[in-house]
């Protein structure tokens, strides 16, 4: 009689020869638990269509597997899916290549592959796949299979191999490496001249997975072929950033963190920190950008932080608001941006808006800052703000509030690329000046605070044009393009000292 407990045991060790992910936690080698993220599952899902393909209709897949550093990926690719590869295509007696920047990662991972081999848990589900003979970590075969496992560094000896399944995994050491024009070059030749020709007659899976360090690494080439030449082969790119937007995904998931299962959101705000805009938007958001690639340097901006601001009366006082039609989730952002010119020339950034609203909120808030600033107009972004602007006139109307507004006409050819790149000689000539952090301050729907000019710097100025977006520099950009530029004269008369105190007051939203 089979007892319950069996039964289950023998469901899993069934599931663990079909399918990557079963196997992994049927085989799971550390003494501490497996944990199981939302990148974890696709990423096994993934290779196991992959392997089904190979084994049923000798399919060949290419795949491209790009997330944070110590999310598993090496646990997935390099240590789990050899042993498993061998033991559910043991019909086909595949050969395998594991490559990676140094002989003596691969290795490693070449030998923790051969103790899940021989490991009890893998015995009882792949029962006929045994190591012959004396195995070294760079080669080991199998008992009565053609099926060899060759571990071998990028560039290493290959010759005369070949494998149905290759993995590249962490092709690059470190940020020196990477930011090396000639080693990047040395690893695509090997890469596309030595890896890539080694792949077996009769289909395979090709798998390459890093934690990326630069745009024009191996990854970045493989995705330039593909667009230059369409014979190139096609490769499926799996891409789990530490944090996504929604409105970046496909299916319209998004996550603050992507393993919660290991990670608080502490470890990602520390690591961040940690790490600087540069190397967090490449090791933990898998979007590398360089200073080669980054339209805006740091030092364009560190010496342009006012500890106090000019005088009300020292500056003409413009906003610019850029709309958003929805608070959800998944929706685009507002951007309000309150902005002086002082007689010096210079353009102070005296106050954000950066959240996701609705009308009412819009309005509010427009005429809240409005009331601290009193911009000499609003300028307001023309292209579906028709609602926002009649809205506002209605507000004005009914809490006898007015101000002007001024709708900014743009062009449908205008390229928003081209408005950004504007900005480039007013950053470099030191024109535009940033409060201190912490002066500009926002509340999310959920409580978060967010410091809005930090958030405008490390997640948008940057990083740009490779950051995921460019809510709050598109909107500085046209608050000071020629339309806005051409009508910043000073008036005749100016709101006295006095006046300043009165307009920093916040005595209620529509008070009078």
């Amino acid at each position: 009689m089979i007892t319950p407990i069996e039964a289950r045991a023998e469901l899993l060790r069934r599931a663990a020869t079909r399918d990557l992910l079963p196997f992994l936690t049927y085989c799971w080698w550390m003494p501490m638990p497996l944990r199981i993220g939302r990148h974890t599952r696709a990423i096994c899902a993934r290779l196991t269509r992959a392997v089904d393909d190979y084994v049923e209709r000798g399919k060949t897949t290419y795949l491209i597997v790009t997330l944070p550093f110590r999310h598993g990926k090496s646990d997935i690719i390099s240590r789990a899916l050899p042993p498993f590869f061998l033991g559910r295509c043991a019909a086909k007696e595949p050969n395998i290549i594991m490559s990676g920047y140094g002989a003596s990662l691969i290795e490693g991972f070449s030998s923790k592959a051969q103790e899940i081999v021989r490991s009890e848990a893998y015995r009882r589900v792949f029962p006929s796949i045994t190591i012959a003979g004396k195995a070294s970590a760079a080669e080991w075969s199998v008992n009565g299979s053609q099926s060899t496992v060759y571990a071998t560094g990028l560039g290493g000896a290959i010759t005369g191999k070949g494998g149905n399944l290759i993995t590249l995994d962490d092709y690059c050491k470190n940020r020196e490496e990477a930011e090396s024009k000639p080693i990047r070059e040395k690893m695509w030749n090997s890469f596309k001249d030595d890896l890539m020709t080694r792949l077996n007659a009769g289909g395979g899976i090709v798998v390459v997975c890093a934690t990326r360090w630069h745009n024009d690494d191996i990854i970045g080439r493989i995705k330039d072929a593909m667009d230059k030449d369409e014979d190139f082969p096609r490769f499926e790119e799996l891409v789990f950033p530490a944090r996504l937007d929604p409105d970046e995904s496909e299916t319209g998931e998004g996550w603050e963190i992507l393993f919660p299962e290991l990670y608080d959101a502490d470890w990602y705000r520390k690591q961040r920190a940690q790490l600087g805009p540069y190397s967090a938007a490449a090791l933990l958001d898998c979007n590398p950008v360089t200073s080669e690639t980054a339209a805006f340097k740091e030092e364009w901006i560190a010496d342009t932080v006012y500890t106090q601001r000019p005088p009300r009366n020292s500056m003409n006082i413009y906003a610019f608001v850029d709309g958003a039609n929805s608070k959800k989730k998944d929706s685009d952002f507002t951007t309000m941006w309150v902005i002086g010119l002082g007689e010096d020339g210079n353009y102070y950034l005296l106050d954000c808006v950066h959240d996701r609203m609705d009308l009412d909120e819009r309005t509010k808030a427009i005429i809240r800052l409005h009331r601290k600033w009193r911009p000499i107009a609003v300028f307001w972004e023309q292209v579906g703000c028709m609602s926002d602007v009649a809205h506002i006139k209605y507000v004005q109307n009914k809490e006898n509030y007015r101000f002007p507004l001024v709708a900014v006409p743009r062009g449908t050819k205008d390229n928003k690329r081209a408005r950004i790149l504007r900005l480039q000689a007013l950053f470099s000539q030191r024109r535009i000046w940033l409060p201190q952090y912490g002066e500009v301050m926002r509340v999310q729907h959920d409580g978060q605070a967010h410091d809005v000019i930090k958030d405008f710097v490390d997640d948008e100025y940057l990083v740009w044009p490779n950051s995921k977006h460019d809510d709050m520099l598109d909107p500085l950009a046209d608050v000071l393009d020629d339309f806005v530029a051409k009508q910043l004269a000073w008036p005749e008369t100016r709101e006295s000292e006095e006046d300043e105190g009165d307009a920093d007051a916040d005595d209620g939203m529509f008070a009078r």
